[in-house]
């Protein structure tokens, strides 16, 4: 099994709210903060690595109780900026955190200048954050940063791909 391809690209850290996630459409495409602290790989990057073949996704959270929480999902893809950088999202394969993601499948990304959600005003503004919002949402990984007194902690967002892509180190 050592020999089976695999790889494995972090595209989104919250460590400690370094970085704020509130920005515009184009610092959503090409990404933003520093990969040594909180980031978001940029979904044109994400795009160009989900459109490589198979792939998958997985999440893993840690709670300010240092509590760690994991998703897995069968697949995962971001389509073109022209499609709004759609997501697509295959079955909830596993995890402890519960399936929160499927509720935005097939949303194009919002950010506080480019509204794409199905609600009457603009989550991204007042969830403070860009994401696949639907109404507004049940998972928002790039909203306000809310640290050890919210509920916050820390996030990342890992895609696995490969024939590997759905056994995780």
């Amino acid at each position: 099994m050592l020999g089976l391809p695999f790889y494995c690209q972090v595209f989104q850290r919250r460590l400690d709210g370094s970085v704020d996630f509130f920005w515009d459409w184009s610092s959503y495409k090409e990404g933003f903060g520093s990969r040594l602290a909180d980031f978001w790989l940029g979904n044109e990057n994400i795009h160009n690595l989900t459109s490589l073949g198979e792939n998958a996704q997985w999440k893993e959270l840690v709670d300010s109780d240092h509590v760690q929480y994991f998703v897995k999902y069968s697949s995962f893809q971001i389509l073109a900026e022209e499609k709004k950088y759609r997501l697509l999202l295959g079955g909830f394969k596993d995890g402890n955190s519960g399936d929160s993601m499927s509720y935005h499948n097939l949303m194009g990304s919002s950010t506080k200048d480019e509204d794409n959600d199905l609600n009457k005003g603009d989550c991204a503004t007042t969830c403070s954050g860009g994401w696949w919002y639907k109404n507004c949402y049940h998972a928002n990984l790039n909203g306000l940063y809310l640290g050890g007194g919210g509920g916050g902690g820390t996030a990342a967002a890992r895609l696995a791909y490969g024939e590997r892509a759905l056994l995780y180190l």
